[in-house]
């Protein structure tokens, strides 16, 4: 059965993961953003912002980051990425 709410948070924390990567820093002083363009198709955009906005579904990297308290990297936050999921899929 298909699940779009899964698909949704795996995309999500996916391309988190890529633009948390794709940084010369960690995502604590990061100003990119996510803009959740269309949440049934997986469309996600990056941007620079300065706080989240979740009326225009903006979320800052670093809302969408923690720390692994083993290796102290920052990783994405899954429980996060399912709270903005249940915003989307209810």
């Amino acid at each position: 059965m298909y699940d779009e709410q899964a698909e949704f948070i795996e995309a999500l924390a996916d391309y988190a993961d890529h633009l948390l990567s794709s940084l010369h820093y960690d995502g604590e002083y990061s100003n990119d953003a996510i803009r959740i363009v269309d949440a049934r198709n997986h469309l996600f955009r990056n941007i620079t912002a300065s706080c989240t906005d979740e009326e225009k579904d903006i979320y800052m990297l670093r809302d969408l980051v923690r720390i692994n308290e083993q290796t102290f990297d920052y990783m994405v936050d899954q429980n996060r990425i399912v709270s903005i999921a249940r915003n989307y899929f209810a």
